[in-house]
């Protein structure tokens, strides 16, 4: 009776945070991107960036590229590789990314690690450096921390959390 009440509180700070989420997403891989960035729960490659909790998910080392292009202008074009190799209990991964164009864009690039910490529950943080440059103004580095959840309460329900930069 203890542990499903403690699955019961979990599942509703979940949920809570989910509707409460105020943040911008930069989902990475098709399968985040056609979910409109929804990726909390999902145990794939693309965990790497997106809740790294996911790769202790994984049964075997993989790697990908990804390339999205907004409105058709290349402009606005992402361009993310990844990969992850799991030993045991624990996944790691390596992520980098590219944003935009000559007058404004983005690089990053991070480690992550996930954790299987009981049946039902893992966890993962990922730490990362990105850049901003700016035509005329220049660039600036910012290290970002990702620390991620994954939990499933009942054999067909599965939530996800991820807290960015907790340290802001």
């Amino acid at each position: 009776m203890k542990q499903q009440r403690q699955k019961q509180l979990l599942l509703s700070l979940l949920l809570y945070t989910t509707f409460t989420q105020i943040s911008a997403n930069e989902p990475a891989g098709a399968r985040s991107t056609g979910m409109g960035g929804v990726s909390a729960i999902h145990s794939d490659l693309w965990s790497v960036k997106n809740n790294p909790a996911g790769l202790a998910g994984l049964k075997w080392s993989t790697a990908g590229v990804s390339a999205q292009n907004n409105f058709l202008l290349k402009e606005l074009t992402t361009r993310s590789v990844a990969a992850a190799f799991p030993l045991r209990r624990i996944s790691f991964g390596l992520s980098g990314s590219s944003f935009g164009y000559t007058a404004y864009s983005t690089y990053s690039a991070g480690l992550a690690a996930g954790m299987i910490l009981t049946k039902d529950l893992s966890a993962g943080f990922s730490a990362g450096i990105k850049r901003f440059t700016i035509r005329d103004y220049g660039s600036k580095n910012i290290l970002t921390l990702r620390i991620g959840m994954q939990l499933r309460p009942y054999r067909n329900l599965k939530a996800g959390i991820l807290v960015s930069n907790p340290h802001r």
